[in-house]
This record gives structure tokens, C-alpha cells and sequence, in this order.
């Protein structure tokens, strides 16, 4: 027995799959739509930090590249004046905060030597202003990036960040801005120290998420003011192998402006860069994964809120469902009963008016229905029982009122489609040795046929110790069966008288099939006979009959339609063609019994499990 699965179990794992579906399908969606929303923003919101923080750290430094250019306008016309050189440089470091050394270098030696003299001002570690004269025998200036960018191009530029001993082991970067003659020939470069360490706090603060990475790349490809080591080096090291990474670098080197993707699952990230007018190009770098972290906590949040949810929607509908299919597993087991038999356990009661009280009332309905049914049956089972007796002993009756004596030259079989049939045949020898015999079929089948048949039969005995002769006979048997006839009801009847002395056969065929003749030579045909009406039709009709000469050896066929109308699953007929044909293949058998044993046999072959249609009867007289 196969395990019953509760219906309200069942109902509520289905409406929970259901829910779960839409739950999990509208959080994907969401999710899906609001990521692609987020991470634009945030690309977008990375370029303004991004721009912000360029324009924060190119705003002081305007502001020493001005002070710069107006102390070398001043320097330009003081070249001579050491003095006047000095204290240009000590202004400028004074009022620009930004600057913390400042120099005058000459493009070459005083007097047309090789020694050069340069003031120089800077604050020390204390914030004390010092200012010294540099000066440096055989000093190659186009060897420092400070002198010689400004000296080969004519124009003002940053370096790129170095360590300045003086300046106490600071990383600084230096604005040189070059002076010239009426000429146009370098005359000296004025320089400004600016220390760089600031740069770090305002990369902290452009961070738009904690791991993200912001840098600024110098033209020597070096990373200034990083915001994370490992990152950064991580970085130099792919510019050698990562092809990506290297391509990046080098647009930015090339001062473009723009934005890349890369990377693939976790790593994936994206860099935007910028240009700035220090020839470096500042950079941020964010991992998308930074990006979603608030917006995965808050849909892992509404995940375990949904799973929550989902547990309690499962037990309210378990609860629910399992209250409103109550009744329908009372009812359930009240029709396990019922099946056993018990037609009286009681229903369950349902209060509700919905389909649940129509399928009460409906087993209500069926309880009763059953109950009556029963009943009904038992009282038809008995009277079918009381009638298959009757028709038992009916049909053993009429089996009882055929020949069952035959001789050694006839023999016969009926077989009845039902209990008892309509079909008939009969024999007798009279006292001058004279066989007197007839095979008939009655219309119709069951009860009502056998009593047409009993009445033929005993017409047929009657007529047959009168000594008439055949058409008289049937004449006679016709007229009886006419009148007793209030059903509608015939007969087709072949009645035939055999003189074996003489092989004279007179016969008379009322409406019946044609019998088959087989002659010694083995010769087979249908006998023609004059169309005669079907006995019980008219009364007063006049009948023809016919005479034959048989010789020695003659065997006559005799049959019912039950025969020659015997169907396969197909409805193709046994017909009168096939029996034809399987008389002359067994024309020789030996005894009677033997030859209509083997037509029965072969008309049942013939018709397989096809059930039997009509009654059948088959009767063989040899001269």
C-alpha cells in the first residue's frame, strides 16, 4: 500500500514553492536592477571624488606656481645682486605656506667659469627661515629633473616627487619657473620646494570606500601618496606582466582622461583617471564588490526576513489549510468504511457552505444511493438466480426433447447461443424403414424462440404418423405454428422423407438455408429447391414439394444460419463459400458424428473469441 501524503501538507509546500518563487524571482529582479543602478552611480560619484580631489590639490599649488613666477619676474631684473637674490627667496618662502625652500639657480658659472653660486632659503624642522649661498665647482644642473625640464623646454614644470637632505628627509617636488634674456637665452630657473606629505591626507579623504585605492602617478612612473602599500606595489610589479595594468599606466602617463573596467568575480573593479596640471595623473581605483557591500547586507537582511517569513507562512497555511481539510479526511475515512461495507457509519458534520458541504452532501447522496442499490441487487441477484435455475432446467428440457439416439448413418449437434435457442431438429424411422427427418430455425433467440421451437417439434411428430406427403406436411405444421403464433414470430424449416430401399428423398424447404449434397464421386453442390414462405407467416399457404434420387454413398448436409453467418472480431462471415469449400475438403470422413464434429470446429476456428451470435445446428444423413 503506497504511503498517503497529508492533502494539507501537500498544499502548503505547494503554495510555499509558489511564494518562494515569486519571493526569490522579485528579489532577484530588484537586486538585478538596483546593482546596475548602484554601480553607475557609483562610477559616476567616483569621477566627481575624483575630480574634487584633483581640483583640492591643484588649488595651493596655483597658488605657488603664482608666487613663484612674480619672485622670478623680481629676480630677473636683481641678477647680480646676491642680496636682492637672497631676499626674494626668503619672501617667497615666508608668504606662501605651501613652500618650504626656495632657490635662484644660474644656468652657468659667474664670470664665464665653471663655479656657480645659487641663494637658497628654507625652514628647518622648527619652522626656523634660514638662507645660505649654495655654490659648487664644475656642478652639472642639467643633471636634476628641477633645472633641466625648464632649461631644454623654456616652460615652468613640476618634478616628479625626491628626498631633499636639506629639508630634513622630506618628499617634496619642486616648481621651477625659468628666466630668460632680451634674447630669449635661460638666464636662471627660480625654484619652489613644496613638501608633498599633505597629499596623503587628501587621498584619504577622496576615498569613496574603505578599500578603495587612490594614488597619483608621476611621470617617472612612480605612485605618489598611495593610501594602501600592498595595493601599490601589487601595481608596479603588473605593470611588468599584466598587459591591462600597463595600457592604463600608459594613458595615463599620456595625460588622458577616462575610465576602466577589469578584472572578473570578486576582483572585478573599475579606475578612473584624471589629468593634472603637474603632468602627474591622479587615479582612484574601487573593487565593485566595495561597491554592492551595503546594498548584499541589506538583501541578505531581506533574505533571512523572507526565509523567516516563508517558515511562518508555511505553518499558518498548514494550520489553515489543515483546519478546512479536516472534513475531507473524515470524509475520506468514513468512504474507507463504506467500501468495506458498513453503509451506516455516519458523516462527518461541516459547518462551512462551500464545496467541502457539496462534497458531504454528494457522499450523503452516495451513502444512500448505495444503500438502495444494494438492496435492488440483491433482491435481482436473487431473481436472476431463481430464473438462470429455471433457465438451467429449461434448457436441459429442451436438450432433452432432441434426438440423442442416432444411427449409424445420421448424427446432429445444436448448440444454443444462450441458455436455450430457437433452433431445432428432428428424426425418426417410421415402420416401413422410411427415415423421416428436418432441421429448422426459429426467428429471434432465448425463451421465446425454444417455445416456438417446442411448438414446431411437436407439430413435426404429429404430422409425421399421418402418412402425408411433404408439401401437406408442412402445410399443416405451417397453419399450427400460424396460429399460435402471436409474436411475430417464424420459421424456416427443411423437412425431408429418405426411402433407403429406393434412394427416392422427398423433401420441402420452407424459407430455410440450401442444404449441401456430396455425391459418392465426391461431387459437391447446394440443392436447389422451389422458394417456399417461411412457416408462421401465412396461414393457408400452399407448399411445394420435391423429389430426388440418391445413390449409394450420398451424404447430406444440413445446417442453420448460426453456421454460414458465424463472424470473426473483423464481422467477416464464415459463409456460404467457405462451407462449400470445407465440405468437399472432408467429404470423406468416415462417420457422421466425426464429420459434424469437424465443421463445428472449424466454424468456432473461424470465429476465434469472437463470442457466438446465433444458435447452431448441423445435421449429416448418408445413403
Amino acid at each position: 500500500m503506497k504511503k498517503i501524503r497529508s492533502l494539507s501538507l501537500r498544499l502548503s509546500l505547494n503554495i510555499l514553492l509558489f511564494v518562494s518563487v515569486l519571493f526569490i524571482g522579485a528579489l532577484a529582479v530588484m537586486a538585478f536592477a538596483n546593482y546596475k543602478e548602484i554601480v553607475e552611480a557609483a562610477e559616476e560619484s567616483t569621477k566627481s571624488k575624483l575630480h574634487a580631489m584633483v581640483r583640492d590639490i591643484e588649488a595651493p599649488l596655483v597658488g605657488v606656481e603664482v608666487s613663484t613666477q612674480s619672485a622670478g619676474k623680481f629676480a630677473a631684473a636683481m641678477i647680480g645682486d646676491d642680496e636682492m637674490l637672497r631676499r626674494i627667496t626668503e619672501q617667497l618662502v615666508r608668504q606662501d605656506s605651501m613652500v618650504c625652500g626656495s632657490a635662484v639657480a644660474f644656468a652657468r658659472g659667474r664670470h664665464g667659469d665653471d663655479r656657480w653660486y645659487a641663494p637658497y632659503s628654507y625652514l628647518d624642522a622648527d619652522g626656523t627661515l634660514h638662507s645660505i649661498q649654495l655654490g659648487h665647482e664644475g656642478y652639472d644642473y642639467y643633471g636634476m629633473e628641477w633645472f633641466r625640464v625648464p632649461a631644454e623646454t623654456g616652460q615652468p614644470h613640476w618634478s616628479n616627487p625626491y628626498y631633499d637632505d636639506g629639508g630634513g628627509q622630506r618628499l617634496m617636488t619642486t616648481y621651477s619657473y625659468p628666466m630668460k634674456d632680451a634674447d630669449g637665452e635661460l638666464i636662471a630657473v627660480v625654484t619652489a620646494d613644496v613638501p608633498v606629505e599633505w597629499l596623503r591626507e587628501v587621498l584619504e579623504k577622496s576615498k569613496p570606500y574603505e578599500k578603495s585605492f587612490v594614488t597619483i602617478l608621476c611621470t617617472d612612473t612612480t605612485l605618489l601618496a598611495y593610501t594602501n602599500e600592498v595595493v601599490a606595489k601589487g601595481i608596479i610589479e603588473s605593470m611588468k606582466s599584466d598587459t591591462t595594468v600597463a595600457r592604463l599606466l600608459g594613458n595615463m602617463l599620456r595625460g588622458i582622461d577616462s575610465m576602466v573596467r577589469n578584472g572578473k568575480g570578486r576582483d572585478a573593479s573599475y579606475t578612473v583617471y584624471e589629468p593634472m596640471r603637474t603632468g602627474w595623473s591622479a587615479a582612484i581605483s574601487v573593487l565593485y564588490s566595495e561597491v554592492v557591500k551595503d546594498t548584499n547586507r541589506i538583501y541578505s537582511v531581506l533574505f533571512y526576513v523572507g526565509l523567516v517569513g516563508l517558515l511562518v507562512l508555511f505553518l499558518l497555511c498548514y494550520f489553515i489549510v489543515r483546519r478546512v481539510t479536516r472534513p475531507i479526511v473524515d470524509l475520506s475515512a468514513a468512504a474507507r468504511n463504506m467500501s468495506g461495507g458498513n453503509l451506516d457509519v455516519p458523516l462527518p458534520e461541516v459547518k462551512s457552505r462551500d464545496e467541502v458541504l457539496q462534497l458531504r452532501d454528494s457522499f450523503a447522496y452516495m451513502q444512500r444511493s448505495l444503500t438502495d442499490y444494494i438492496n435492488e441487487l440483491k433482491t435481482t441477484t436473487a431473481a436472476n438466480n431463481r430464473m438462470e435455475g429455471e433457465l438451467s432446467v429449461a434448457r436441459d428440457i429442451q436438450m432433452g426433447m432432441l434426438q440423442s439416439d442416432f444411427p449409424p448413418t445420421l448424427h446432429a449437434k445444436l448448440v444454443p447461443a444462450k441458455e436455450v435457442g430457437g433452433d431445432l431438429y428432428d428424426f425418426m424411422t417410421l415402420d416401413d424403414g422410411t427415415l423421416y427427418f428436418a432441421i429448422g430455425d426459429v426467428s429471434g433467440k432465448g425463451a421465446p424462440a425454444a417455445l416456438m421451437m417446442s411448438i414446431t417439434r411437436a407439430a413435426l411428430r404429429f404430422v409425421a404418423g399421418l402418412g402425408l406427403d411433404m408439401a401437406q406436411a408442412m402445410s399443416r405444421v405451417n397453419d399450427s405454428i400460424a396460429e399460435a403464433n402471436s409474436g411475430d414470430m417464424f420459421v424456416t424449416l427443411f423437412i425431408g422423407r429418405l426411402n433407403p430401399a429406393t434412394g427416392v428423398m422427398e423433401y420441402c424447404n420452407g424459407g430455410h438455408n440450401p442444404i449441401i449434397v456430396m455425391g459418392p464421386d465426391r461431387h459437391v453442390r447446394f440443392l436447389k429447391a422451389k422458394p417456399n414462405l417461411a412457416l408462421g407467416v401465412m396461414e393457408g399457404f400452399r407448399y411445394e414439394a420435391e423429389r430426388m434420387q440418391l445413390e449409394h454413398g450420398t451424404r447430406l448436409l444440413l445446417y442453420t444460419d448460426g453456421v454460414t453467418e458465424a463472424e470473426r472480431a473483423d464481422k467477416e462471415q464464415y459463409g456460404e463459400g467457405r462451407l462449400l469449400a470445407w465440405a468437399g475438403n472432408h467429404s470423406g470422413e468416415t462417420t457422421e458424428e466425426a464429420f459434424v464434429d469437424g465443421l463445428y470446429e472449424s466454424v468456432r476456428e473461424y470465429a476465434g473469441d469472437n463470442p457466438q451470435n446465433d444458435d447452431i445446428t448441423i445435421m449429416s444423413i448418408k445413403y
